[in-house]
């Protein structure tokens, strides 16, 4: 299986060097958090904020989900 590498352009990523076995890498992260006394009991929905798509020219482009949109309004942008 060939690795796709090359930089990131935009996203959580912005200008580092990203190798992926894939064309698209997809970026979650937690979304409603229910916490309860047990530990085991807590639920955790991932809201899918984005992907890399790599172009022709070698360059992972970021494009953001609406729902990925709202988390950055709400919570600010992912650390990396």
């Amino acid at each position: 299986m060939q690795s796709f590498e090359g930089k990131c352009v935009g996203g959580p990523f912005n200008g580092q060097m990203l190798a992926h076995w894939s064309r698209t890498k997809t970026f979650y992260r937690p979304g409603s958090v229910a916490m309860t006394m047990a530990i085991d009991d807590v639920t955790c929905e991932a809201v899918n904020i984005g992907e890399y798509r790599l172009n022709d020219y070698g360059q992972w482009h970021w494009w953001p989900t609406k729902e990925g949109d709202a988390m950055d309004t709400l919570y600010g942008k992912p650390q990396s």
